[in-house]
């Protein structure tokens, strides 16, 4: 799915792409197919792309499964619906924030080798704020970076919406 993703090759450099395409290789493809009725309540909303719908729609369905994304947008919408629907609740809590990684990232290795490690997606914002030369001198400076872009969105889909580690 992600190789046919116009906007994904749009977003990030051919070196990123091939680098994400390579690693997705080694993981198993998604054969299960979730409930039409989540995945159409999803793909409903034009900020969820298919690909995301049918994550949610899967992570709904399963409680095991935690999610890991970058996509606000979509956290946003379904951080935000409403409870009939169900969804919210199912993976309230299961959903990691790509700036939860980081957090993690930079308390256990210091800011430089994770900046470094990030350094091949300049065009993303977050990354681009958060290790930006100011924030990678100082490692609480970047913490404290990495929490206010989490409070924003904590602020958005609720404080029991993403994972916490």
């Amino acid at each position: 799915m992600i190789r046919r993703s116009k906007k994904f090759q749009q977003l990030y450099r051919q070196i990123v792409c091939d680098r994400v395409l390579e690693a997705c290789a080694s993981v198993p493809e998604i054969t299960d197919r979730p409930s039409d009725d989540l995945f159409q309540t999803l793909i409903a909303f034009p900020e969820i792309d298919d690909g995301e719908a049918l994550l949610y729609a899967m992570l709904a369905q399963q409680p095991t499964f935690m999610l890991a994304s970058a996509d606000k947008r979509a956290m946003k919408i379904v951080g935000s619906l409403d409870n009939p629907t169900g969804i919210r609740d199912s993976v309230a809590g299961r959903v990691i924030a790509l700036e939860t990684v980081l957090r993690q990232l930079v308390a256990q290795d210091g800011v430089e080798p994770i900046a470094e490690a990030f350094a091949s997606f300049p065009d993303h914002k977050t990354l681009q704020v958060v290790f930006s030369p100011v924030n990678s001198s100082d490692k609480q400076r970047c913490l404290a970076s990495i929490e206010s872009y989490l409070r924003e969105l904590k602020g958005e889909v609720g404080d029991d919406f993403l994972y916490e580690s």
